[in-house]
């Protein structure tokens, strides 16, 4: 075989694997998308038909403030003045151990108190406030992120289920979950759309969210803690 004979067998070769990888990676985007159309398709269901009453009724969403000593906010009471409420808030103690994606060293120990949207804009009124917008609701329980809950919550209130399964993180997003872990603490409505999002959840492709990529839901709810600023 000559050089020139060679040289085009070569090129040949060449374009053919060019072309295979081509059109396995077109395969692959269709794919991807055909998935992300049928997964928008089952939200926005899922979204009419809490709009209709027919899967949850609408949910009031309450804005969890978080109470800062030394800020325009530093208690319940002044919470319930500055946004005239009919009476003191209850007042959740929560420790928090992530912040904006980021783990921290030493856990944080915050008050949280929810509030709705008519008292959030009292309040806008009188103190300076400021939104921490996240754009993407993350929920993981096991090695790749820190516990949400303490083990010794996990282990009394997660199911023999879940125990087998090892991949609690999408079951506790459920709001039955979290029902039995702080029903007095947490909104029922608030838990209504966290059944929401455990639908969404459990719709989204394993590998994806394994990966890191999430679902987005800033149409189901923009922000999620209110921090004074001072």
């Amino acid at each position: 075989m000559s050089s020139l004979q060679r040289a085009i067998a070569h090129n040949s070769a060449q374009r053919f694997l060019q072309c295979q990888q081509e059109e396995e990676e077109e395969a692959r985007e269709k794919a991807r998308q055909a998935e992300e159309e049928w997964q928008r398709a089952r939200w926005e269901a899922a979204r009419r038909d809490m709009a209709n009453g027919t899967f949850k009724r609408q949910p009031e969403i309450r804005i969890p403030v978080i109470i800062t000593p030394n800020a325009p906010v530093p208690s319940t009471k002044d919470l319930q003045q500055l946004a005239r409420m009919d009476s003191v808030p209850e007042a959740l103690e929560a420790t928090l151990i992530r912040a904006h994606g980021i783990n921290l060293e030493t856990p944080v120990t915050v008050t949280i108190c929810l509030i709705n949207r008519e008292e959030k804009a009292r309040l806008e009124e009188k103190a300076n406030v400021e939104y921490n917008a996240i754009g993407k609701f993350i929920v993981r329980i096991g090695e790749q992120e820190n516990p949400i809950f303490a083990p010794a919550t996990l282990a009394q209130y997660a199911t023999p289920e879940q125990e087998v399964q090892k991949r609690p993180w999408v079951d506790m997003m459920g709001a039955p979950f979290l029902w039995r872990v702080a029903a007095h603490n947490i909104d029922k409505s608030t838990l209504e759309l966290l059944e929401l999002w455990h639908f969404k959840a459990s719709t989204r492709n394993e590998d994806d969210m394994r990966k890191g990529k999430v679902f987005q839901v800033h149409d189901d709810f923009k922000n999620a803690a209110w921090v004074p600023s001072g």
